[in-house]
This record gives structure tokens, C-alpha cells and sequence, in this order.
């Protein structure tokens, strides 16, 4: 950050430049990459997807077990992935298109909750609807992580750490009360 301050300061942006042209020729080479420069994104197959399988078939069951329950009593949707690789691409974006292509969440409430976890990166985001932004912050989120999660995931414990990120998520999202299902 100094550095880019300092070369900021040292070479003045050119009068001529337009930012809006820059942002422009980004937008348009972000649009001309092709398909295969971001993670492949699994299907949405269940609240527990894990094509890294680094959880035991029991170990998903009974996650998917405590979300469906989670589910039928608030009707949040969660959902959690377990991905073998980011490819490069960041978390925050890679998890953002996640939670866009698997449509967590009843329209118009947008009460879903994606949490990905991504061991070889070392890497785990929470993904919050919009609806819960008033009950459950970013700083929040970042605690649950920081408290409840990483202490088992730095271990290899991967399923007592997602049930506990989980546990504490669900206890958050309570404070939503979404209406009841037509």
C-alpha cells in the first residue's frame, strides 16, 4: 500500500487518461477471458457438496441433517461447499458465483448462506443473502470464522469445524424472520 502511494505520488496521473475508458478496458477484457480462466462450478447437488472429499459420507449426512432441520424451522436455506481448488481465482469471487448459480434463498427474502471451504487454498468464506445483512455483518462473519471455524480447521478436523461455523451461523440467522412459505 506505501508503495502504490508512493508511486502514485511520484507520477501524476496523465490529464488525458479517463478513468471511466481504464474501467472500460478492463470490463471488456474481464468479458473476452475465456470460460476455462475461472474455477469450474459444481452443481448444486445437496446442502453438503464436497467434490474434494475430504468429509466421510457421515460426516456430510449429518451436516445435511442439521441444515435440513435449520431449513424447516426458519426456512433459510444454507449450503456448504467443499471445493479441491479455487484454480486462482479469489474466494470472494469464486464463492459469489457459487451463491449466484445455486440460487440459495426464497426470492424476495434472500435468507441463503453459502459457506465454502476450499483446504488446499487454506481458505473458507461465508457467503450472506442480503436479507441477513441486518442481523449477521461482514465483521460478524469473520468472527464465526476466526472463533469457530479455524481453530479445527488448522487441525484437519474439517467437519467440527464447518459444524461449528454452522452452529453459531444458524444461531445468528434466527434473528430473521422470514414470512411463512405460501
Amino acid at each position: 500500500m506505501v508503495l502504490a502511494f508512493s508511486l502514485w505520488m511520484a507520477h501524476p496521473r496523465p490529464r488525458h487518461v479517463s478513468w471511466t475508458k481504464i474501467a472500460l478496458g478492463f470490463l471488456l477484457a474481464g468479458c473476452l477471458l475465456p470460460a476455462s480462466a475461472f474455477a469450474q462450478l459444481p452443481p448444486f447437488t445437496g446442502r453438503v457438496v464436497d467434490p474434494a472429499s475430504v468429509l466421510t459420507p457421515t460426516q456430510s449426512a449429518e451436516l445435511a441433517r442439521s441444515l435440513e432441520a435449520y431449513e424447516r424451522d426458519t426456512t433459510h436455506q444454507i449450503a456448504v461447499l467443499v471445493t479441491p481448488s479455487l484454480d486462482g481465482e479469489s474466494i470472494e469471487v469464486y464463492s459469489l458465483r457459487i451463491a449466484k448459480a445455486w440460487a440459495l434463498g426464497r426470492r424476495h427474502v434472500d435468507n441463503g448462506m453459502l459457506v465454502v471451504l476450499a483446504p488446499n487454498e487454506r481458505q473458507v468464506r461465508i457467503q450472506l443473502g442480503r436479507g441477513f445483512e441486518p442481523f449477521i455483518s461482514n465483521e460478524r462473519a469473520a468472527v464465526i470464522v476466526q472463533q469457530h471455524m479455524l481453530p479445527h480447521l488448522k487441525g484437519g478436523r474439517y467437519a467440527m469445524g464447518l459444524q461449528e461455523g454452522l452452529d453459531a451461523l444458524m444461531k445468528d440467522g434466527r434473528a430473521l424472520v422470514a414470512p411463512p412459505l405460501p
